[in-house]
């Protein structure tokens, strides 16, 4: 995908793959597994000062959100680790309540920039154009073309007078659900597949996406339509597939335990516990650590994460 939608939605990485724009987020509070009208969410971190967990650091705030009545992210703050201001995202919608304007500003001293896109949506012809503008100077144009039932088909991408085309072609099971999607640039690069499988709840069991250099894979487990594991794999051109990551949730999906592998072997291990509030979203995160490549018998005490929520309601 062009790179400049990197910058757009600049977030933390993870390790799990990225997902299909097929696949349905709902809204960012879903995304972001937010419970309630959250109006607002302010984040802090602050390291421990002991092995017992005990005594802890000055907290640091470390990001800041702020979301619509309905449900989307309008904007986003990102801090170092002095807690000064290092990148905003701020978003605007009309009264439709679709996105027509996204402004980015860095403020980081080695790569600072500024992006600026609109948004034209055509429901008539099913088009989403959007015009980005990177420090002043260059220019980006994408044209995402949709099918009746809102899937994007095809993804024009206009950088700098050089256009590449990423069509998108789809199967789809008995449910309707999509099992296989195929994207492929009109350049030379490796098209990018996507592969799902589901349950008899309509849950996504097991999805694959990537080229045929580097694959990532990823099985899922529930109870219900409760998300209770996810195992995570790196898959190279020999086919072979490495353990990189497994995680267990509790029962509001917030991840409880998280292994990381290196090379399929344990290195490290996350261990996270909560407190919460009324309406299911944590205001507190202890995090303990045990590192396996360094033979450690016990979890240390980490760091904790706090949070302040807003609610519309």
């Amino acid at each position: 995908m062009p790179f400049l939608l990197l910058f757009l939605s600049c977030q933390n990485e993870t390790s799990r793959e990225q997902t299909s724009p097929i696949i349905e987020k709902g809204t960012d509070w879903e995304s972001k597994n937010l419970y309630g009208k959250v109006k607002s969410i302010a984040l802090y971190k602050a390291t421990y000062l002991d092995s017992k967990g005990q005594k802890t650091r000055e907290p640091i705030k470390n990001y800041n959100e702020e979301f619509t009545e309905f449900g989307s992210s309008k904007k986003m703050e990102y801090f170092d680790d002095f807690g000064d201001l290092s990148q905003s995202t701020v978003n605007e919608f009309d009264e439709n309540e679709f996105l027509v304007k996204s402004t980015t500003i860095n403020e980081n001293g080695y790569r600072p920039f500024k992006s600026s896109t609109t948004i034209e949506h055509d429901t008539i012809k099913n088009l989403i154009i959007r015009n980005s503008i990177l420090n002043d100077s260059l220019n980006f144009k994408y044209i995402e073309e949709y099918n009746e039932k809102g899937k994007l088909m095809k993804n024009t991408s206009i950088e700098n007078g050089d256009t590449i085309v990423w069509t998108s072609k789809q199967e789809y099971n008995k449910d309707n659900k999509i099992i296989l999607e195929k994207v492929s640039p009109s350049n030379d690069d490796e098209p990018q597949i996507f592969k799902y499988k589901y349950d008899s709840l309509g849950n996504v069991i097991e999805s694959i996406n990537g080229n045929k250099w580097m694959k990532f894979k990823t099985i899922s487990k529930y109870e219900g339509h409760h998300l209770v594991l996810d195992s995570t794999f790196n898959i190279g051109a020999d086919e072979k597939e490495h353990l990189s990551q497994i995680t267990e949730y509790d029962n509001f999906t917030n991840p409880i335990n998280v292994k990381i592998y290196e090379k399929s072997e344990l290195n490290r291990e996350l261990k996270n516990s909560y407190e919460m509030d009324k309406k299911g979203n944590w205001v507190k995160k202890m995090v303990a650590l045990k590192e396996h490549f360094a033979d450690s018998k016990i979890f240390t005490p980490a760091y904790v994460e706090t949070r302040e929520i807003e609610y519309w309601e």
